[in-house]
């Protein structure tokens, strides 16, 4: 299950708070859209043969050794999920029979940075809590009302 303590998570949202400021000003200023993955490894693992196949518009962030994110440059929402899981089809190539739960985000007009950000971390507990693992989870995925 997924444990972080109310400092950790707060800790890692304002590291992608950060790290995503660049994206945001393009996505508010030119309309360009982002989308921001996470993934939380329950074992520790070397991804950086992974993390090495993303683009260079694209940035990798570290946020601990079980915790990674990747912010996808001039991506919508099906673009994003098309990019999150590339890299999850890499990470089964790389670490057969390993877990990883992930989640992604796409910027949009009707939330801000913070709340997408947040909305990514409730993403990724809902992955761990339904043990949707070796599976991208998005907000489509998400039963509301139940």
């Amino acid at each position: 299950m997924l444990e972080l303590s109310r400092n950790e998570r707060k800790a890692f949202q304002d590291k992608l708070l950060e790290e995503s400021s660049e994206y945001e000003y393009n996505f508010e200023r030119y309309e360009v859209s982002y989308s921001i993955a996470i993934a939380y490894l329950p074992d520790l693992l070397d991804i950086s043969d992974i993390c090495s196949r993303i683009r260079k518009s694209d940035r990798n962030v570290p946020l601990s050794e079980h915790f990674h994110a990747v912010i996808f440059d001039f991506t919508d929402v099906q673009e994003g999920i098309k990019a999150a899981n590339k890299l999850l089809t890499y990470f089964q190539v790389s670490h057969f029979g390993k877990s990883v739960y992930a989640a992604v985000v796409t910027s949009n007009a009707q939330q801000t940075l913070p709340q997408m950000v947040t909305k990514l971390f409730d993403l990724l507990a809902y992955s761990v809590d339904h043990k949707l693992d070796n599976h991208i989870t998005d907000e489509s995925q998400v039963m509301k009302g139940m």
